[in-house]
């Protein structure tokens, strides 16, 4: 049986929220039984042991679920919730989320403090550009304030030798958008982790042709394909060099996503066994250094 290491899943009670003028709950509730559940909340850190359990997870990076109405839910709360599983659960480390808005800037703060009083347990800081209003990653919509909040998250990021991780999609976290901000930032030593890989079929083609630039700018740019079209990770291995493959890992996005069936665009690739234990397992402890 293959290993497998989840470099991208969730925690946290997302609970119900106001979308689009209408109340939604898009999660199931945790049953806190024996028997896990797909497309429940991993509100606590045994919930996600009681995923890992279920298909075999040898292990992964958790982090919280985002944005909240109130940013210290997000930031200081659940932010806590995945530093408690990532200690609680063998194997298990943590993405923490940070914002650059100036209404979360101080909440922001402790969370970087967080992670400075657990460097064991963080392997990534994590940003969602879908919850900013007005700017994106590209520098070119940033204001002053931004663009400071964003060099001293890069400046700590550094720091602490963890990977820069970023929601990709629609909205302001196309692919586009990071192009801007690796022309001004990709040649700092970033390791840049876009999650989803652009996600849907119009931003994954932008990830599948814009990733090939990337890597001959010497950009260090990886991702993973939960929630991706089928054609992204076929797309992609056949655009890297053999040394490549190390930039795209598996991951599920769980409770978001499921399990078997990110796994199932891993072993339905028409490659050697070799290539599909690396992305299923070896390229997550090569990025995260583990």
């Amino acid at each position: 049986m293959k290993k497998v290491f989840d470099a991208h899943f969730h925690i946290g009670h997302w609970g119900e929220r106001t979308l689009f003028g209408r109340k939604v709950c898009p999660l199931l509730p945790s049953e806190k039984s024996s028997v896990y559940i797909p497309g429940q909340e991993h509100d606590d850190y045994s919930d996600v042991q009681s995923y890992l359990n279920h298909y075999g997870i040898s292990g992964g990076v958790v982090m919280c679920n985002f944005l909240a109405d109130d940013p210290k839910y997000s930031l200081i709360d659940l932010n806590n919730v995945a530093l408690e599983a990532a200690n609680k659960c063998e194997g298990v480390y943590t993405a923490i989320f940070v914002s650059p808005r100036e209404e979360d800037w101080s909440y922001t703060l402790e969370a970087i403090d967080m992670a400075k009083f657990d460097k064991k347990s963080v392997k990534a800081i994590k940003m969602t550009p879908t919850h900013w209003d007005g700017f994106s990653p590209d520098p070119g919509t940033w204001s002053s304030a931004v663009r400071n909040n964003f060099e001293d998250i890069l400046r700590f990021s550094k720091e602490i030798d963890v990977v820069l991780q970023f929601h990709s999609g629609m909205k302001n976290s196309e692919p586009l958008f990071f192009d801007a901000f690796l022309n001004e930032y990709g040649s700092e030593g970033i390791r840049l982790y876009l999650v989803h890989s652009g996600e849907t079929c119009y931003t994954g083609i932008q990830y599948t042709a814009l990733i090939r630039e990337w890597l001959d700018k010497g950009y260090m740019v990886y991702s993973d394909v939960s929630l991706a079209p089928g054609f992204i990770l076929p797309k992609l291995l056949s655009v890297f060099d053999n040394h490549e493959i190390e930039h795209v890992m598996f991951a599920t996005d769980a409770p978001w996503g499921n399990f078997a069936s990110e796994k199932a665009k891993v072993v339905d690739l028409a490659v050697s066994d070799d290539i599909k234990q690396k992305i299923l397992y070896e390229n997550a402890m090569k990025l995260f250094c583990l």
